[in-house]
């Protein structure tokens, strides 16, 4: 279950340009049993892109959620309590140094689950 995308992500424009190409790989975090290694692994094309409209870097491969995060996925950010610690002084540091307020925008692109 996998979808390459035709536009960019953020402005919906069409001048993807590859710029790396990584070929095929095995989703990453997998920690196969035994048994699982006599069979072949699942592989998805790891090809980035550059969107000459808004500057964007993104893969261009998506694979759902239900594939990348299964039942055997071993790392949740959400269930370290040093990261979330972490995370928070981080977030509080940027809020004071950078005069942040509710009318700010802010992006978070690092969590793998939403935290």
């Amino acid at each position: 279950m996998n979808e390459k995308i035709g536009v960019c992500r953020s402005c919906l424009h069409h001048s993807l340009k590859i710029f790396l190409d990584l070929g095929k790989t095995p989703l990453v975090d997998r920690l196969l049993t035994e048994e699982q290694l006599t069979h072949p692994e699942p592989i998805y094309p790891l090809e980035v892109a550059f969107c000459t409209n808004c500057g964007l870097v993104q893969i261009l491969e998506t694979v759902h959620p239900e594939v990348l995060f299964c039942d055997e996925y071993p790392y949740y950010s959400s269930f370290t309590s040093t990261l979330l610690e972490h995370s928070r002084e981080n977030v509080l540091d940027l809020i004071r140094s950078r005069n942040l307020n509710s009318n700010s925008f802010v992006v978070e692109l690092a969590s793998n689950d939403g935290y």
